[in-house]
């Protein structure tokens, strides 16, 4: 698998989170250009949470979103982040309409528009609002929080009403222009998605608080 060093931020921060649930943690990778829907069963059956994050590569998103509905399918908590995140977007209006998913994995294809789209790069610290009826803002406590961005792909706003009809719950928008940060669904122990990168803000003082609440809904899950 290329780029492994690349999760190393996602790997500390989720040792970090053992400094407030006491839980320690073993995180391993899967590469997603091997997974589809029917090996999931097989190659991630003795995982207790799933982490999907940023990808390499255009063999990547159908094993994302395969790893995506194994979690969602055994409630097993689940966080997507980054192109992951986009992954659960796709997911979720894939079901419904027949559109153009993803501009980079999807060039050329003469489709009028992409549930994900081409933008100018956002990098560095952004301001994210959070709507309070939401599982995030329960993570968070608070309306506005500042995360760390690093992507020129995201969601297109014209699909808001599909992804929402699709119960797909979108929690969170970039504060200058609305744009979609991200989704969860309601009816899950734990699955979200952000288009920011939290392990970027995580500190030892301060262990970002989505690595704490995944890790605490796979306790929870445990205890059923």
């Amino acid at each position: 698998m290329k780029n492994i060093d690349a999760y190393k931020s996602i790997i500390e921060s989720l040792k970090l989170q053992q400094l407030v649930t006491g839980i320690p943690v073993e995180p391993t990778i899967v590469n997603a250009s091997l997974l589809n829907d029917e090996n999931c069963r097989v190659i991630l059956k003795d995982y207790k949470a799933i982490i999907v994050p940023g990808g390499y590569g255009d063999g990547e998103l159908e094993g994302k979103i395969s790893a995506l509905r194994y979690a969602f399918s055994h409630n097993i908590p689940c966080l997507g982040i980054e192109l992951g995140f986009q992954a659960m977007c796709i997911e979720a209006i894939r079901s419904c309409s027949f559109v153009g998913f993803h501009e980079e994995f999807e060039p050329g294809h003469n489709i009028p528009d992409y549930v994900i789209k081409e933008k100018d790069v956002r990098l560095g610290s952004k301001s994210i609002n959070i709507r309070t009826e939401s599982r995030l803002y329960n993570v968070y406590k608070t309306n506005k929080i500042n995360r760390i961005c690093n992507y020129k792909y995201e969601f297109n706003n014209s699909f808001k009403d599909l992804a929402e009809g699709a119960l797909l719950n979108l929690t969170a928008s970039y504060d200058e222009d609305g744009t979609l940060m991200a989704c969860e669904y309601k009816n899950h122990i734990f699955y979200m998605g952000v288009q920011y990168r939290p392990e970027l803000s995580s500190t030892l003082d301060h262990p970002e608080q989505l690595f704490v609440e995944l890790i605490k809904a796979t306790d929870m899950k445990e205890g059923m």
